[in-house]
């Protein structure tokens, strides 16, 4: 999906928007599960998001590092600043 309105940054959300209704299971305050309770069934052949999910715009991998920063949010930070300052 493309829309002159957005840039997506990180990774392909492989599919995860067929699903909904989130549970949420914690533990010690320190730990969460996440997991659905319902799929969208409606899946066609023809669905440009069928099977690859949401592609970013801007790929960042996932490392390790995302557990303690959010990576992608500071990327589109400097997004924004550089934005700013071409603009003059």
């Amino acid at each position: 999906m493309e829309s002159s309105k957005t840039t997506v940054i990180g990774r392909a959300t492989m599919g995860v928007n067929d699903y909904s209704d989130l549970l949420i299971k914690e533990w010690d305050d320190m730990y969460s599960l996440y997991y659905p309770m319902s799929r969208r069934v409606h899946k066609t052949s023809n669905d440009p998001l069928h099977g690859k999910g949401v592609r970013p715009d801007h790929y960042i991998p996932w490392t390790p590092k995302h557990i303690d920063d959010d990576l992608d949010l500071l990327y589109a930070m400097d997004m924004i600043r550089e934005s700013k300052m071409a603009e003059g």
